[in-house]
């Protein structure tokens, strides 16, 4: 019987952690475009995250994994990669295109930023993936 209480306590503490851990950070990256809307900006990333990224600033390719920007016509199912710059300021990332961005056309933006493994949920239900998921934001202009 101490046995099987045992169990379920130590059970019911690793779940109790497992949650607590992932809510602690549970903001939803914002992507949108700026006032001005010649650049898009991250916000609400992870403080650690992006300490890292700023350390990294003069390795464009750093930026280019983590982040990628499509231009899709709409209607239309070609996308074409949109070539730019990154810079990171005290509490977020600014990417600024080569080229303007163009009315009447969508931007998908796909980013590994804040992305997880999985949630709590998910590891309570086994359903834990092997693979980081990019999230994907589709912008309109």
């Amino acid at each position: 019987m101490f046995k099987r209480l045992f169990c379920m306590l130590v059970w019911s503490t690793g779940a109790v952690c497992l949650i607590a851990c992932n809510t602690a950070n549970n903001r939803p990256l914002s992507v949108g475009f700026s006032a001005d809307s010649n650049s898009i900006v991250f916000k609400q990333i992870d403080p650690a995250g992006l300490q890292l990224l700023r350390q990294e600033l003069p390795a464009d390719s750093a930026f280019s994994t983590l982040i990628r920007v499509l231009e899709k016509d709409r209607g239309e199912d070609t996308e074409r990669n949109i070539a730019g710059i990154f810079s990171v300021t005290d509490s977020s990332i600014v990417f600024i295109p080569e080229h303007t961005f163009s009315k009447g056309k969508d931007y998908l933006v796909v980013s590994y930023l804040n992305a997880r493994f999985a949630t709590a949920g998910m590891l309570l239900k086994g359903k834990m993936d092997h693979q980081l998921k990019p999230e994907e934001y589709l912008l309109s202009y």
